[in-house]
C-alpha cells in the first residue's frame, strides 16, 4: 500500500492523480445535484453552419467543418457523449497508463538525468493512447445520450421559447432552459445572429443541428413570427 501511494504522488502519475481527484469530486457533486452533467459542454461540438433567411424559414445545413479541439476530438471519434463524460474517461485512462508506466517501466530508465524527459514523453504517449481507449469506452453509452437528445423532440421544439441560463450565448457556447410539460430541461444553444443574449433573456429556438445536438436561438421579439422548418 505504501508503495502504491508513493507511485501515485510522484511525477508523472501525480499529475493525473490530481485530475482524477477533481473528476471524482465533480461526479460526487453531480450526484448530489450541485452540478449538471453537461455544464462543461463548450467549444467541443463540431461546428455546423445553419442558415436562416429574413422570413425565418429554417434550413439545417449539415456540412460540418472541424477546427481546434473539436477537430481533434472528432478525429478520435470522441463524439456522441457530454464532454464531461469524455474528459473523465480520458483522465481515468491517463492515470491508469501512467500508473503502469511508473510501476513497470520507469524503474528501468537509466538515471542519467533524463528521467524527467522520458516521463514527459510517456505522458504524451499515454495521453494519445487514452484518446483511442476513450473512443472504445464511450461507444456502449453513446446510444443513451443520443436517445436523451431525441427525447427533446429535436426539430419539434423549433419555434418554441426558452430562457437563457448562461452569462452569454454565442456561436461556441450557451445553455438555455426549455419548459416541456412543466419540467425545465437544459438544452445546448448557439447564437450566430450577432445580437446579445444574456442570462434570463427569452430566446426563440429557430433551428436544430443534428450533428452538434444543439439548438440555434435568437432574441425573442414580441412580434409574431411564422416559422417553417425545411425538411
Amino acid at each position: 500500500m505504501a508503495e502504491f501511494l508513493d507511485i501515485i504522488i510522484q511525477f508523472p502519475t501525480v499529475v493525473f492523480t490530481v485530475l482524477l481527484g477533481v473528476v471524482i469530486m465533480y461526479w460526487m457533486l453531480v450526484v448530489l445535484g450541485v452540478f449538471d452533467m453537461d455544464m462543461l459542454d463548450f467549444d467541443f461540438d463540431i461546428d455546423v453552419d445553419v442558415d436562416v433567411d429574413l422570413d425565418l424559414d429554417l434550413d439545417v445545413d449539415t456540412d460540418a467543418h472541424h477546427s481546434g479541439i473539436s477537430g481533434i476530438f472528432a478525429f478520435f471519434g470522441l463524439v456522441g457523449a457530454p464532454v464531461t463524460v469524455i474528459t473523465s474517461f480520458i483522465i481515468i485512462w491517463c492515470w491508469l497508463l501512467m500508473l503502469l508506466y511508473a510501476t513497470y517501466l520507469q524503474p528501468m530508465v537509466p538515471d542519467w538525468g533524463i528521467t524527467w524527459i522520458v516521463s514527459i514523453v510517456a505522458m504524451l504517449v499515454g495521453f494519445i493512447a487514452s484518446l483511442y481507449l476513450t473512443q472504445f469506452s464511450i461507444k456502449p453509452i453513446q446510444p443513451f445520450f443520443e436517445h436523451e437528445g431525441k427525447a427533446l423532440g429535436n426539430k419539434d421544439i423549433v419555434g418554441q421559447l426558452c430562457e437563457i441560463m448562461t452569462g452569454k450565448v454565442d456561436d461556441k457556447f450557451g445553455q438555455a432552459r426549455y419548459n416541456k410539460d412543466g419540467a425545465g430541461l437544459v438544452i445546448e444553444v448557439r447564437n450566430t445572429s450577432g445580437a446579445t443574449l444574456k442570462k434570463g433573456d427569452k430566446a426563440l429556438i429557430v433551428g436544430y443541428s443534428a450533428e452538434k445536438m444543439t439548438y440555434r436561438v435568437e432574441p425573442y421579439d414580441t412580434d409574431s413570427y411564422e416559422i417553417e422548418v425545411k425538411h
